[in-house]
């Protein structure tokens, strides 16, 4: 039903935003990893920090699936 798609889409939208929230406070946001940012100039220029923020974001919503696909659901 409508009913159950919107519940399911709403718990993956509520996934991206903590993702996208702790990214930002907790793992540097859009800028480049420490010792990639240390060898390479343009790690933090032009498109690269949007690249960087979306990759950061996948890693922890890949680390959210996984963890609710393997952990029981405790009763």
């Amino acid at each position: 039903s409508i009913k159950f798609a919107m519940f399911m889409l709403a718990e993956y939208v509520n996934m991206v935003t903590v993702s996208a929230v702790s990214v930002t406070l907790f793992l540097g946001g859009w800028r480049a990893p420490y010792p990639v940012s240390t060898f390479w100039e343009g790690a933090n220029q032009g498109w690269w920090p949007m690249l960087w923020f979306v990759l950061k974001v996948q890693l922890l919503l890949f680390f959210f699936i996984w963890l609710r696909g393997t952990l029981p659901r405790v009763r």
